[in-house]
């Protein structure tokens, strides 16, 4: 069975394969330049409390960090663009296959994107999902992150001429973004694993979150 990092090539060569060669010049370019920005180091990292949060989730019901961790020894936490990205359903379609055993470690697991309910999911497909989708209003939590970069100039472009449209899809003015991060909170409320890359094709294998779950459930015996 293929890791998601493997799909993800597949994925990033089928992409690139359909796109003019100005414009791979312009993503791999503005990519090492988000790369070279070092935000992963600016971010809240191991040992920070995660911060607290209401956000809605599909159905508009408020989420908390203290009501997640009632129900759980442990949250697991996705930040992704939206569902019009590809490489982001790649990997929360990689999370719901191993649900069950994330729950079995006494864990939880809910994704967070600034992309507004209504333009995100279809009633069929919040059907589907068998865990919480938030919304988080302009960035406002991944900001407190650390996590949040702007589409400008050439990158904005790029975007624009695949007809992604990410003031629409998160309904305000900007063209801001959460880098794809994943965060594991535990019971105390601090962060006790991240994992957060700017490059856009790199993202956490669900394989390396459940071993750290087990970990941790280990941890607590």
């Amino acid at each position: 069975m293929a890791t998601l990092a493997e799909e993800l090539k597949v994925l990033q060569g089928h992409e690139m394969s359909h796109m003019p060669e100005d414009v791979l010049k312009r993503i791999a370019s503005i990519t090492k330049e988000l790369i070279a920005g070092e935000i992963e180091k600016n971010a809240l990292g191991i040992g920070d409390p995660f911060p607290d949060f209401e956000l809605s989730n599909t159905d508009g019901e408020v989420v908390t960090i203290p009501s997640l961790l009632e129900k759980a020894d442990a949250v697991v936490i996705n930040f992704y663009h939206g569902q019009w990205c590809p490489f982001c359903n790649y990997e929360i379609n990689a999370y719901q296959q191993v649900m069950s055993k994330i729950r079995a470690l006494r864990a939880t697991f809910v994704g967070i994107s600034p992309q507004l309910p209504d333009h995100a999911f279809s009633p069929r497909e919040k059907r589907r999902l068998n865990f919480d989708v938030l919304f988080d209003k302009s960035n406002e939590l991944a900001k407190r992150l650390g996590i949040v970069f702007e589409l400008k100039g050439p990158l904005k472009d790029v975007y624009s001429e695949f007809g992604y449209d990410i003031p629409e899809c998160n309904g305000d003015d900007t063209w801001q973004l959460p880098i794809s991060s994943t965060y594991i909170v535990n019971k105390s409320g601090d962060i006790a694993q991240c994992f957060v890359d700017a490059d856009y094709v790199h993202r956490t294998d669900p394989q390396q979150v459940l071993r750290i779950l087990e970990l941790m459930m280990k941890g607590r015996h």
